[in-house]
């Protein structure tokens, strides 16, 4: 897999085909999902976690808490793991929908 990012494209190269996904000016984050071929990443204009289907051809948004600030994203065993600037801890919560997402650990410790 290679990236490019400009501006306002970002263009993937994955298994011989090109992907352009469009209207993300601020995005970071980036990670692919061999497992169900998902490229997820963080949108920075609207801090959100968003993933793009590489079967379905799609892009779905991952809610998440109200006051969250993702600034990374990893998935591993039908979880999505992510970090969150404003709270400084790490969260887990279902990577398909975002559901029984929780505080996997913070700046307390805990």
């Amino acid at each position: 897999m290679s990236v490019l990012q400009t501006s306002k494209v970002l263009l993937v190269y994955y298994m011989g085909g090109f992907i352009i996904l469009f209207s993300y000016l601020t995005f970071s984050g980036l990670f692919l999902d061999r497992d169900d071929q998902r490229l997820y990443w963080i949108n920075g204009d609207t801090n959100t976690i968003q993933f793009y289907s590489l079967v379905s051809g799609t892009v779905t948004n991952i809610t998440t808490p109200a006051g969250i600030e993702p600034s990374a994203v990893v998935t591993y065993r039908g979880r999505v793991y992510y970090a969150d600037k404003i709270g400084t801890a790490i969260h887990v919560a279902n990577k398909t929908t975002g559901a029984d997402d929780t505080i996997y650990r913070n700046n307390t410790g805990q």
